[in-house]
């Protein structure tokens, strides 16, 4: 499957290969607590994002391991457009518009659309959330062609490839990177990452580093 077949996964296939468990219905948010909120706002909540909030609402895995989600009852108008999600250190935020496009915004510079519709910038954020906020974090020491030897060897598949992140996943286990302007690993560092316990014998062939 390309990228674009990975993000066009549904949340909980996402999600699910992610925890290494199913969802159960007390993951998500109940729909009559976005319908309330619904009412307060004045306006329908996309769709996407009520999917999202409905799946994995209740996961801080997922909700604010790292960007942080806003809940229900947090969400507000700004501009026209619905802000959803916020930065870590509160530099920036990200919203939708009536139409479903995205947009990056902050307090000092207009806001500029990111060019991906919702359902995939949150599906892309469910690997995002994941690669910088998984409980076993680690830095693989080796080179990159002994990487992509298992890539090829294991059956990585890349997930994400946007602007300069790269994601690949192995059942619940992802490698992450940032690319450098010629495509190659950024500062030599790459990442594994689980939010399942990895086994001695998984460290020792990626000769990984905990962090």
């Amino acid at each position: 499957m390309t990228q674009e077949s990975y993000l066009q996964l549904s949340y909980q296939a996402i999600a699910e290969s992610l925890l290494g468990r199913q969802l159960t219905a007390q993951d998500g948010i109940e729909s009559k607590v976005l319908g309330s909120e619904e009412k307060r706002l004045g306006l329908t909540i996309p769709s996407a994002l009520k999917e999202f909030y409905q799946t994995v609402g209740k996961l801080p895995q997922f909700m604010s391991a790292f960007q942080l989600f806003a809940l229900p009852e947090q969400l507000y108008i700004k501009d026209d457009l619905l802000v959803f999600l916020e930065e870590n250190q509160g530099e920036c935020y990200w919203a939708v518009n009536e139409q479903g496009n995205v947009f990056q915004c902050d307090e000092d510079t207009p806001s500029h659309e990111l060019g991906f519709n919702l359902k995939n910038f949150l599906a892309l954020m469910l690997y995002y959330q994941v690669a910088q906020g998984a409980e076993y974090s680690f830095c693989s020491n080796l080179l990159d062609q002994e990487l992509a030897q298992l890539y090829q060897e294991q059956g990585w598949q890349q997930v994400v490839n946007y602007d300069d992140l790269v994601i690949y996943q192995l059942g619940s286990y992802l490698i992450w990177y940032f690319k450098d302007d010629e495509n190659d690993v950024l500062d030599d560092q790459v990442y594994f990452v689980s939010l399942v316990e990895v086994p001695d014998e998984t460290i020792n062939q990626y000769v990984l580093e905990a962090l």
